[in-house]
């Protein structure tokens, strides 16, 4: 059992330090000379521990950058044609190598991580060695042992980070520019991590789905172009749900569901524990260019819901998601902090949470939409929100077990003049309800939905009133004293205009 447990600690420590050096090379593959001058000081000598055939392809990389000559798949597979790779493709690898890099890597970072691996891998060697000498009743064990570890600590007192910085010249480092690889026009880019935040029942989920399905389409979203792309969705918070959704969409699109480049994983699990999996199959299906995490509190496995550290590792595995094939961009679903009001929409975990996304993308209602904008941070140009309705409806493809339609939420993206008109019927309603309550003081949300005439199949709609009376509460028109709503002085002034 022991030894089984440090042949899995090895191969573990074996894999982790593949992947690193896979993303070190293929940083340095798309020809920016700062990577390599980077990789060459943060790497130093140690570099020939990298594991075949890396030990090979690192020092052509560095070959190539002495002698000022390109640094491309092409270019390394020329320079180590002599080498005997046993039919192996080298040409190949260095492409699929260069496609799944990330868009920017950390080499000091990636570097500390990968000596942590190697040291792990040295210690599991040593051991095991050690327990096989001692078996064989071999003297000289302990020996073999100390040594080993003397070469453990020599390696760790190796030079890595340490040495001359590298500082680049203006053309070089304006050479290493990568573009932003939109996947939403102007909002969303692939290789980046975003937050999508908002209150429960705001319409974050019918929101996310509208965006899969026009990614998936290649089709415009609210005059942005989409790049189309195969999706992913971790539909973990309420799978049924999103497959009510889902099925309304797709009649409301005119789409077919079984035709869509679309996959769910319809269940809780731990993202980390699987990612080599949705790596794997990502990566078979010719890779993602949008993965939807509903939502962030569902795949959450932190010890504290409360602790801004969990959170902030939490938000640090997300990322990774956007390592797979295709480098596709996540859009986190998430619940704001705790009492949070509609300007002051950050995702829970606070700053650990936000500081490791790229930005935090809300979701809030507002003059009867649903406006998609951003709060707290966002990487990229500012812009213009948009504007959404979240419509209730029913479908013949959604019917319950006794064979009636059910209705479900799909979301609809809004014309400038919709919006217009949802933004003045506010403001009419605002100003009946203003008069409402000035005829008739006291009355509870119920019975001012029903003096207005806004009821339906359900009773009163309460939630509109509540949501009118925040608003006017914000413009100073009302307030709430001791349970009950009531107009403020600027409130029965306005009312009373509205009258005359």
């Amino acid at each position: 059992m022991l030894s089984t447990a440090r042949a899995t600690a090895r191969q573990a420590s074996t894999e982790a330090k593949v992947e690193i050096e896979q993303r070190v090379i293929g940083s340095q593959l798309r020809g920016d000379s700062g990577a390599v001058e980077t990789a060459l000081d943060t790497f130093r000598e140690s570099h020939s521990a990298f594991h075949p055939p890396h030990n090979l392809i690192q020092p052509a990389i560095f070959d190539a950058f002495r002698d000022g000559t390109a640094i491309s798949p092409n270019a390394i597979a020329l320079r180590l044609a002599d080498k005997d790779f046993d039919g192996f493709d080298i040409r190949g690898y260095l492409v699929d190598v260069l496609s799944s890099a990330p868009a920017a890597v950390n080499l000091q970072a990636e570097a500390a991580e990968w000596r942590n691996a190697v040291r792990l891998h040295f210690r599991e060697r040593a051991a095991a060695q050690f327990e096989q000498d001692r078996r064989n009743g071999d003297p000289k064990a302990i020996e073999t042992l100390e040594a080993e570890l003397a070469r453990i600590e020599a390696f760790q007192r190796s030079p890595s980070i340490a040495g001359d910085l590298a500082i680049i010249q203006s053309g070089a480092f304006v050479e290493g520019f990568v573009p932003p690889d939109y996947l939403l026009d102007g909002i969303l880019q692939r290789g980046f991590i975003y937050s999508f935040t908002g209150q429960t029942g705001s319409g974050k989920t019918a929101i996310s789905l509208r965006i899969m399905a026009h990614a998936a389409l290649g089709k415009p979203l609210a005059g942005r172009d989409v790049q189309q792309c195969r999706v992913l969705m971790l539909a973990g918070e309420n799978h049924t749900d999103v497959q009510m959704r889902w099925i309304l969409l797709a009649e409301r699109m005119g789409f077919v569901p079984s035709d869509m480049p679309v996959d769910f994983v319809p269940r809780v699990f731990s993202i980390e524990s699987f990612l080599p999996s949705i790596a794997r199959q990502a990566k078979q299906g010719g890779g993602y260019g949008l993965v939807i995490v509903d939502t962030s509190a569902a795949y959450f496995q932190g010890d504290d819901e409360n602790s801004n550290v969990d959170h902030g590792a939490h938000a640090r595995m997300l990322r990774k998601l956007t390592e797979i094939e295709g480098r596709p961009c996540a859009l986190v679903n998430a619940h704001p902090v705790k009492g949070a009001r509609d300007e002051n929409l950050l995702p829970r975990g606070g700053g650990a949470f936000l500081a490791e996304v790229d930005g935090n993308v809300t979701c809030a209602r507002k003059d009867g939409a649903v406006e998609v904008h951003w709060q707290g941070k966002f990487r990229g140009p500012e812009f213009e929100p948009m504007a959404f309705a979240c419509e209730t409806a029913r479908s013949d493809f959604l019917k319950d077990s006794r064979g009636r339609c059910v209705p479900s939420v799909y979301a609809r993206p809004l014309s400038e003049s919709e919006q217009a008109t949802l933004a003045s019927q506010s403001n009419a309603d605002m100003a009946k309800l203003l008069c409402i309550m000035l005829d008739n003081p006291g009355l509870a949300i119920s019975a001012l939905a029903e003096g207005a005439g806004w009821v339906g199949a359900g009773g009163p709609h309460k939630s509109k009133v509540a949501r009118l009376l925040g608003k006017l509460k914000e413009q100073g028109l009302a307030a709430k004293q001791l349970g009950t709503w009531t107009l403020t002085p600027a409130g029965e002034k306005a009312a009373k205009a509205r009258q005359e």
